[in-house]
């Protein structure tokens, strides 16, 4: 059509006749994805549809709908039928309302884990019961891998576990954390011991602020 003569500067007339599996804009499939066009011919369907990548000549991608129809004379195949549309914009939106629908199901989570802590916090009695209580359901929850509440000894240089629940009790054991900035590898903690602000790390892998802990951390399920 003149959308796709236009993506190529070219024509209609010189698109026609051209098979249009062999056009650069049909990403090559891997090996053991489905192949539309052959089960059709081969008669295994009579329709298909579906969506796929596709690379213009600018290296731009778009998303292409695609509604595929046998067609048969004399009871024999005669053909197929391809009808495509750009789609693109409507799978943005599509992406971006899922991805506000998933944030908002966490925020609700976490605002109901905050309820079930703060209600659990009414029993307890000392400094200690609260940071157990609190490590217990942030770190035994389905949202959070694991908690600990740590605190710096008058004169010291690094974090002192004071306590812990959840899958990674041993990653304290294999990293030391330093609550001084000015320290080689002091990381997030100590920033926000040094600010006394909240610090987030929201991706430990590409951070470089939490580089000194990031293979211990992501061998511990940590993201």
């Amino acid at each position: 059509n003149e959308y796709l003569a236009r993506a190529y500067d070219t024509t209609c007339e010189d698109l026609e006749g051209r098979e249009s599996r062999l056009l650069p804009c049909i990403r090559e499939r891997a090996p053991g994805d489905r192949d539309p066009f052959r089960e059709l011919v081969d008669g295994e369907c009579t329709e298909l549809s579906g969506q796929t990548a596709v690379e213009l000549p600018d290296g731009s991608v778009v998303t292409s709908e695609y509604q595929l129809t046998r067609l048969t004379a004399d009871g024999e195949f005669d053909g197929v039928v391809c009808v495509s549309r750009d789609v693109t914009e409507r799978r943005r939106r599509a992406d971006r309302l899922e991805a506000q629908r998933d944030e908002l199901e966490t925020l609700n989570r976490i605002n109901g884990l905050v309820q079930q802590t703060l209600g659990a916090l009414a029993a307890a009695a000392s400094r200690d019961e609260i940071e157990t209580t609190v490590c217990e359901h942030l770190g035994g929850s389905s949202i959070y891998r694991f908690a600990f509440v740590g605190a710096r000894q008058p004169g010291g240089e690094y974090v002192e576990p004071r306590t812990w629940a959840g899958e990674g009790v041993s990653y304290l054991d294999e990293v030391s954390i330093p609550t001084n900035s000015d320290l080689d590898g002091s990381g997030p903690a100590a920033q926000a011991f040094e600010t006394g602000e909240v610090v987030v790390t929201h991706d430990i892998a590409a951070d470089p602020l939490f580089e000194p802990f990031r293979a211990p951390a992501l061998a511990h399920g940590f993201q």
